[in-house]
This record gives structure tokens, C-alpha cells and sequence, in this order.
């Protein structure tokens, strides 16, 4: 069995169910204790704000590192000495925009493993007394609210740096308008991204709680 003091553990992500040959709950109750144990805990760890935060400042690093390539471009434009700021623009760009990929490649890794380990408890058994506290409805609207009003920020500064590029006497330089896609697109991804993983839970959690279907024969689907 797991003690609840291994689900508690905050330091990790909470392990998947023994496999098959390993279990050995005494019974279904102690079964449901250590299932209710460990979907709570995946539950904060894929809901938790410090994995929004993360996701956060991931896009934050992100839009400087686009500020940094913006800036390289524009000093490249105007060219003599300039080209030597342009390199020490582009070298700040690639050092912040790398490590956020890599940080941005974990955080999507470590929502698949939580994914995937709640999946594996839920299909243990049904428990309709637990399973409801499962859906985190505050924590999904707090993942919702910010990421919805960080999309619309997105799609109108997307909109507008993509019109900044139409020739003209308000046309945007080549640096100008690298930063200004690169920042906006960075904000509507950061924006997806929470949208996504709040509306996934909330569309899994609800195919969790809902009824068992009942055959006609008076068995249920399981």
C-alpha cells in the first residue's frame, strides 16, 4: 500500500498505482483511501498555481529573449557599429529564449506524467464521493480567467503587429516588427497553454463524475 505520507509528498510527482501482481489492498475501502490520496495530490500538482507561475514566467523570459532578437535586427539595420551591439543582442536573445524552451519542453513533460497518473488511479475503481473533489473548479477558473484575457491580449497585439507590417508611412522596421510578433505570439501561447490544461481537467474530471452508463440488462459498463 501507499502511506498517505508518500501521496503527501510535495517534493515529487505522486507515483502511478502497482501494477497488477503488486497490489495488496486489504480491501476496496483502503483501496479508495490511497485513490482519493493520490488524485488529490496529482489534482494540485497539475491545477497548482506554482505550475501556473512557472508557465508564466517561462513566457516571460520567452518575450524578453524576442526583445533581445528585435533589438540584434534593428542594430544590424543601421549597421558600423552597431552590428557589434546586434551580436551581443542576439548572444542575450539566445541565452534567455534556449533555457526557455528547455523550461517551457519540462512543463509540458511533467503535465503528461500527471495526465497520465491520474488516468491510471481513476481507472482503478469509481468513487463518486471523492472523484467530485477531483474537478477543482476554483483552481480551474483561476488557471481560466488570466488565460482567457491573455489570449484576447494576444490575438489584438498579434493583429496589430501583423498590420504594422503593411507598407506605408507607419510601417514597422524589420527589428520592430520581430519584436512585436514575437512578443504578442509569446502572450497568446502563454495563453493557450493555460486555457488548455484548465478545460482539459475540467472535460476529464466531468467524464470521471458523470453516471456510469447502465446496460439494459441491468449491468453497468465499468
Amino acid at each position: 500500500m501507499i502511506s498517505k505520507a508518500s501521496v503527501a509528498d510535495r517534493t515529487r510527482v505522486p507515483p502511478p498505482p502497482p501494477p497488477p501482481h503488486l497490489r495488496s489492498w486489504p480491501d476496496r475501502e483502503a483501496l479508495l483511501a490511497d485513490r482519493a490520496d493520490a488524485m488529490a495530490a496529482l489534482t494540485g500538482r497539475r491545477l497548482g498555481m506554482g505550475r501556473l507561475v512557472l508557465l508564466w514566467l517561462t513566457g516571460a523570459v520567452a518575450a524578453l529573449g524576442w526583445a533581445s532578437v528585435g533589438l540584434a535586427v534593428q542594430s544590424f539595420e543601421q549597421g558600423g557599429l552597431g552590428a557589434m551591439t546586434g551580436l551581443l543582442a542576439l548572444a542575450l536573445g539566445s541565452v534567455l529564449l534556449i533555457p526557455a524552451g528547455v523550461a517551457l519542453g519540462f512543463w509540458l513533460d511533467r503535465g503528461r506524467t500527471v495526465r497520465e497518473r491520474l488516468e491510471a488511479w481513476a481507472e482503478l475503481d469509481r468513487d463518486p464521493a471523492s472523484d467530485v473533489r477531483v474537478r477543482a473548479h476554483r483552481r480551474s477558473v483561476m488557471w481560466l480567467l488570466p488565460s482567457v484575457v491573455l489570449c484576447a491580449v494576444g490575438v489584438w497585439a498579434t493583429g496589430v503587429a501583423w498590420a504594422g507590417m503593411a507598407p506605408g508611412p507607419g510601417s514597422r522596421t524589420v527589428g520592430e516588427t520581430v519584436y512585436a510578433l514575437g512578443l504578442s505570439v509569446t502572450v497568446l501561447v502563454t495563453g493557450i497553454l493555460g486555457a488548455v490544461q484548465s478545460y482539459g481537467h475540467q472535460a476529464w474530471s466531468g467524464r470521471l463524475t458523470s453516471p456510469i452508463p447502465v446496460r439494459r440488462g441491468g449491468g453497468v459498463h465499468r
